[in-house]
């Protein structure tokens, strides 16, 4: 199935991943390249208008 997450930052910056639920929702959160300075992580599946955005990590 095929899903949006959405990394933000602190300092405003923003990472977008649309791909495959190939990276389950803990890479995002666990993973050194990401991890510092995460605000809040979202996820959201395919069709976007179907499905609502969860977060998933919020600080």
């Amino acid at each position: 199935m095929k899903k949006k997450v959405v990394v933000n930052y602190n300092d405003g910056g923003k990472l977008i991943y649309r791909g495959y639920s190939d990276k389950d929702d803990y890479y995002f959160i666990n993973n050194h390249k990401f991890s510092t300075g995460i605000v809040n992580i979202t996820r959201q599946y395919y069709p976007l208008k179907d499905n609502q955005e969860v977060v998933i990590f919020g600080k």
